[in-house]
């Protein structure tokens, strides 16, 4: 350290402007949100952006805005969204395993061809979603509110708004 003290004061400035660590700096929205896995994002704003493709395997976004915004492709597996304001987000082709959208705003958004395998959308508002070719298996819709048609959906062991399992044993 004696011999060279100024490279140990600019790796502390560098080390510094990223955040105290040597990792690399992710893509952030809001200040404190990084879209990354396990990060969490709760309340956070990522209203109308496009996260397709991206992976975010267990993110919180509990009472986070999506609304608007696009997943398409995106690895969802375990987020959390209880209580989002997902109204209108486009989750097509998405894997959104064990995700929880238990209470939230999911009016208007497309799931179409999702894999939503232990999807938990209690008391959700769904009204106008679209499951067409959605791959639902061990999901519960129990108490959610302004269910659409879920003719087009692939139901397994599915419990419905109403409390019944479509398709109990597939």
């Amino acid at each position: 350290m004696k011999r060279y003290p100024w490279l140990f004061l600019a790796a502390a400035v560098v080390l510094a402007s990223c955040g105290g660590t040597a990792t690399p700096s992710t893509t952030s929205t809001t200040g404190k949100c990084a879209l990354e896995n396990d990060a969490e994002c709760i309340g956070a704003d990522l209203s109308g952006q496009d996260l397709s493709g991206k992976r975010l395997i267990g993110i919180d976004f509990r009472n986070a805005n999506l609304s608007n915004s696009k997943f398409v492709g995106a690895d969802l597996t375990q987020a959390n969204l209880v209580g989002a304001n997902v109204a209108g987000a486009d989750f097509s082709e998405a894997t959104l395993v064990r995700i929880s959208l238990s209470g939230a705003n999911a009016a208007g958004v497309n799931f179409s061809g999702s894999l939503l395998t232990g999807a938990d959308f209690r008391e959700a508002d769904i009204a106008d979603a679209n499951f067409s070719r959605a791959y639902l298996t061990d999901a519960n819709f129990t108490g959610a509110l302004n269910a659409p048609s879920f003719e087009s959906a692939l139901l397994c062991k599915t419990a419905m708004p109403d409390g019944a399992v479509e398709a109990p044993s597939c």
